[in-house]
């Protein structure tokens, strides 16, 4: 394993113009180890959105009314993340919300780890991160929308399947 960072982000939805980005994780790996680690909440933009999404995924709307504002987090995820190249499950969708909070990620090198997945491994019958974290037995207790736990979960995939 080499040097190279994990993001995870959770969202109100699928569309960058129209849904928000409320949480932001990151693994920061050099030379195969973890060497830091990036977690933030971010206050939505668009509050109805927001409140439909505490509804709806069970989490207290406490956590959000501390928040700072997304282009914030956004700022901050971009210097953790630069120069590094970034791996994600799905890395399109990743990126897309990302670049829609801060231009800079455009300028970053992602890769979507589902293809290495679907090609180590073909014939499975579903993709879906959690699944595959069944199917290698990688064992993180997810409740709900956690960003962090999920590029742990891809983490362990990479050391398990490598790059």
């Amino acid at each position: 394993m080499s040097t190279f960072c994990i993001v995870d982000v959770e969202t109100t939805g699928f569309k960058p113009h129209r849904d928000n980005i409320w949480s932001v994780s990151g693994i920061k790996v050099v030379r195969g180890q973890v060497d830091s680690l990036f977690d933030s909440l971010a206050r939505p933009r668009n509050p109805a959105k927001a409140s439909e999404f505490v509804k709806a995924s069970g989490i207290e709307r406490e956590k959000f009314e501390d928040a700072i504002a997304i282009e914030f987090v956004a700022q901050q995820a971009f210097q953790f993340f630069k120069g590094f190249t970034i791996y994600a499950y799905k890395a399109s969708f990743d990126k897309r919300m990302l670049v829609s909070a801060h231009s800079g990620f455009n300028r970053l090198r992602f890769v979507d780890y589902l293809p290495i997945v679907k090609e180590r491994r073909p014939g499975l019958k579903s993709y879906k991160l959690e699944e595959i974290s069944k199917v290698f037995n990688l064992n993180h207790k997810k409740k709900g929308y956690d960003s962090l736990n999920d590029c742990y979960t891809l983490l362990d995939l990479i050391k398990k399947l490598g790059l």
